[in-house]
């Protein structure tokens, strides 16, 4: 009797040990924010985001920051995302990065970081971005010289939170576009599309931001005579596709 007896406590041990180790300590923060466009107040449907729980340690030049948790999340047809996040203690921080920015800009306001105490708050966080459109520019030699010809051409956004314009596809049909840095060592400049040949047939794919005015520049050297061109602002269409014809 006295050996069941010891054998059930043994049993009760060892269940009561399991659960313990199986038991979830882990604490969650509800991260709630809409992301609207920073022109038009509208809601920016299907944003990718990424949210990353922080914890630092040390101090001063001796600071660092680490990751706890993250998840990749989307908002909704409101501009609306949540996600349940584990943290360490109230002295963590979130940042919130827009991950895949071919719909928006990243975050212009109020910034990719936020303390433990505006996330915990009741009201959602107030992402500000600004949505891309976008433009295409035909690109067309329609009267070459000789297949010493060429072509450079610019863009920039005035009212934009940066200055000169990224492109995004350059589709060639027939001369191919050669990579040409005209930035002089210059931070945030971009490379600028270039073409030498007499039978250049191609198509610019770019996106431009919600709230600017957009301006494309080009020079054009032919028979060793350069030629400064620039457009006029051009008027971009929302939600569809802006275009533009360079012939020369």
């Amino acid at each position: 009797m006295r050996n069941i007896y010891l054998k059930i406590c043994v049993f009760l041990i060892l269940v009561g040990s399991l659960v313990n180790c199986n038991s979830d300590d882990t604490q969650y923060q509800k991260v709630s924010a809409n992301i609207v466009s920073e022109v038009t107040n509208d809601p920016i449907a299907n944003v990718s985001l990424q949210v990353i729980c922080k914890g630092s340690r040390g101090s001063g030049l001796f600071s660092s920051t680490y990751e706890i948790s993250q998840r990749i999340v989307t908002s909704d047809i409101e501009g609306n995302f949540s996600v349940d996040l584990p943290f360490e203690d109230s002295n963590n921080f979130f940042t919130i990065y827009i991950q895949n920015q071919d719909i928006c800009t990243d975050i212009i306001y109020p910034g990719n970081n936020f303390f433990f105490e505006e996330v915990a708050a009741q009201e959602p966080l107030k992402l500000k971005a600004r949505k891309f459109f976008q433009m295409e520019v035909l690109v067309k030699n329609v009267s070459p010289y000789d297949e010493n010809d060429q072509i450079s051409i610019g863009f920039y956004h005035i009212g934009s939170n940066y200055h000169f314009a990224p492109l995004d596809v350059i589709e060639n049909r027939a001369d191919v576009n050669v990579p040409y840095d005209d930035s002089h060592g210059e931070v945030g400049r971009y490379l600028q599309p270039f073409w030498i040949g007499d039978n250049v047939d191609s198509t610019i794919f770019k996106r431009v931001q919600e709230g600017t005015k957009a301006r494309i520049s080009w020079a054009v050297t032919k028979n060793g005579v350069n030629t400064q061109f620039e457009s006029e602002f051009i008027p971009t269409v929302e939600n569809g596709v802006t275009y533009f014809e360079i012939e020369y």
